[in-house]
């Protein structure tokens, strides 16, 4: 059995990037945390790939819309959740 790399150079630098060292709970609790940047408060963090999904018919297409009318509107979502004012690319 053969194994191919195609790019032998780029997966270098991946494994060196993301190279796990283990740390102890004491370092773990002195690291600072960036705080999380909502697209839809407490909903949807940014950047992020989302994904709704469901039977058919039970209205996935009507959320996803309706979420995407509050971000362009910078409104709430459900009344609730605000949301972050920007664009939107819906395909």
């Amino acid at each position: 059995m053969k194994t191919f790399i195609a790019y032998p150079d780029k997966e270098e630098k991946v494994e060196e990037k993301f190279k796990f060292e283990p740390i102890t709970w004491a370092e773990l609790e002195k690291k600072q945390v960036r705080p999380i940047e909502w697209l839809v408060e407490d909903v949807i963090p940014e950047p992020s790939l989302c994904l709704i999904a469901s039977r058919g018919g039970v209205g996935k297409t009507l959320v996803t819309l309706e979420i995407v009318r509050q971000i362009i509107e910078g409104g709430m979502f459900l009344g609730k959740y605000q949301c972050k004012k920007t664009k939107v690319l819906y395909i």
